[in-house]
């Protein structure tokens, strides 16, 4: 299938007090926006009627002279002209450009284009640039290192970009920009007002008409709503709010993974706190274990139960140890069966549970504890510190660490 060589035809309307548009058509304003100053005298136009005037003069001028014909054709807030924008595909027009009389040809098909499109719509024509100024600029770098058609490289014109200097290519953007005054002579008035949807697609056809003889295909529909035309400027302007719009949401992405990486960071460590803290819970609970089994399974310590079970009644020894038993059992998850111990609530002897003997009421006097005593009194100190300080802990391991985490704090 050949390639396609386009030719479209995009109109915009203006009032009189945007007229500065034409003031950028002839390239006389301060600053020409996507212009590239050394290539502008090589644009060239034609100015119906008074061709000594540039294009906003005769607009000026044509536009008294409507008002004179018809002051109520052309309110203060009336459409007064329009901007026909006539695109040409690259490669085509610059091989009629280069060729003989190319340029003159170019310049008459589109007088004949304006004189038909008047005939047709009744807009009075004021005349037309055409731009050779415009384009898509590439660097020196980029047209040695990256551009690779040798074909298209000599289509592209050397230049240098105004806004920073650099030397280097230009693709040209082909187009000539057609004005006319919202007006018909012929029936004094206004014509914007009688176009319609198919006028405008009409004028794809119209355009077409004059410049398939040099082998251009005809472009798409176009419609002359404001909304449906955007010129250079607001589409850039447009893509740069695109643009901005998914930066701000790259980055919002690019928080959300890092807050995410940290939670994940906080979980890892986390959870090698809890390990680390199963591993002392464990420890601690086998150490209490042990210890409270050599307590239990000592010789000396059933004997001196056994010989001096009276006096350790009375000093509530028993109900001490078994509370303090019965927190350490519940905090660290030890059961009877851990201890060896098959029975909790009586301390049998050979069998034979310890009866109270049967003597009469005496006062007690306190005698000196012999080394046995202090032996056992010296183990329950102990196994008393080693509660304090490792038992603070829940039921569940888990439960445990995490609480061991709060306390420590991040």
């Amino acid at each position: 299938m050949s390639k396609k060589h386009y030719c479209a035809n995009n109109t915009k309307y203006y009032k009189h007090s945007s007229r500065s548009e034409i003031d950028h058509v002839i390239r006389v304003m301060k600053k020409n926006e996507n212009a590239f100053p050394d290539l502008t005298p090589d644009n060239f136009g034609f100015t119906f009627d008074n061709e000594s005037l540039n294009l906003k003069q005769n607009y000026e001028l044509k536009l008294s002279e409507a008002k004179n014909q018809n002051p109520s054709a052309i309110q203060k807030q009336s459409n007064t002209f329009i901007d026909s924008v006539l695109v040409f595909d690259h490669e085509l027009m610059h091989e009629i450009l280069k060729s003989e009389n190319g340029q003159e040809r170019i310049e008459q098909s589109i007088k004949n284009y304006m004189g038909d499109f008047k005939n047709e719509y009744g807009f009075e024509p004021i005349g037309f640039q055409f731009h050779v100024d415009e384009g898509t600029f590439y660097t020196e770098n980029e047209y040695n290192d990256y551009l690779t058609d040798e074909d298209f490289k000599k289509k592209l014109v050397k230049t240098t970009n105004p806004e920073t200097g650099e030397d280097g290519y230009l693709k040209q953007n082909f187009h000539a920009q057609a004005i006319f005054l919202n007006f018909d002579k012929e029936t004094g008035k206004s014509c914007l007002r009688n176009m319609k949807k198919q006028d405008w697609r009409d004028c794809q056809d119209l355009l077409h008409k004059h410049f398939k003889e040099y082998g251009f295909d005809r472009g798409e529909p176009k419609q002359t709503a404001e909304k449906d035309h955007k010129n250079k400027d607001e589409f850039i302007k447009g893509l740069k709010k695109k643009i901005e719009t998914l930066e701000e949401t790259e980055r919002d992405l690019v928080l959300k993974v890092r807050k995410k990486g940290i939670e994940l960071l906080d979980i890892y460590d986390e959870m090698d706190g809890i390990a680390e803290d199963s591993i002392r819970f464990n420890d601690t609970r086998n150490k209490i274990i042990d210890t409270a089994k050599a307590v239990v399974e000592r010789p000396k310590v059933f004997n001196f139960i056994k010989n001096n079970y009276e006096k350790l009644k009375k000093t509530k020894i028993f109900s001490k140890i078994d509370g303090l038993k019965n927190f350490v059992l519940d905090k660290f998850e030890i059961t009877n069966e851990d201890l060896a111990l098959e029975q909790k609530e009586e301390l049998k002897i050979e069998g034979q549970k310890i009866e109270e003997p049967k003597v009469e009421a005496v006062k007690f006097e306190p005698v000196e504890e012999d080394s046995s005593i202090e032996e056992l009194r010296a183990d329950i100190e102990k196994i008393d510190q080693k509660v304090e300080e490792k038992a603070k802990v829940t039921k569940s391991q888990a439960k445990y660490a995490r609480e061991n985490r709060k306390r420590k704090g991040p």
